[in-house]
């Protein structure tokens, strides 16, 4: 099923546009992002759908390491992701970055490693969101 991709103006800034449908790639990423800017819980259908934001907010003692295993855990999920190859998280202050490095198969074959960065659902995104970081499989390198 083809998923909603978030489009973006000329500036980078996100722009809502329902009438560009994603496939391939930018599909995974579209279905990766839903994911993770769910928060746990608040999806009816699958409580255990999303990350746990809220806990993370009121958490004192946070560490990459808990953030990194959950976002692994969301992604292993996602239709179209092959392998989750790295999770990259770093802690500066309270604020927990992540980069995750994947295996896809964007559904004609073709294999591609990415890296989608994880961000709080709570903050403005500007460009895309991923890129290749291999040539080897199939695209061009960052």
């Amino acid at each position: 099923m083809p998923a909603v991709l978030p489009c973006y103006d000329m500036a980078g800034n996100a722009v809502r546009n329902p009438r560009a449908i994603a496939s391939g790639v930018d599909a995974i990423v579209a279905r990766l992002r839903t994911r993770w800017w769910t928060i746990r819980g608040e999806w009816p259908e699958d409580v255990s759908f999303g990350l746990p934001w809220e806990d993370w907010i009121m958490a004192r003692n946070l560490t990459p390491s808990e953030v990194a295993a959950e976002v692994r855990g969301q992604a292993e999920q996602v239709a179209g992701v092959v392998q989750v190859l790295s999770v990259t998280s770093i802690k500066t202050g309270r604020a927990i970055s992540c980069d995750v490095r994947m295996r896809v198969d964007t559904g004609d074959g073709t294999l591609l490693d990415i890296t989608v960065p994880v961000t709080d659902p709570y903050q403005t995104v500007g460009g895309p969101g991923w890129w290749v970081t291999t040539g080897a499989i199939g695209g061009a390198s960052r």
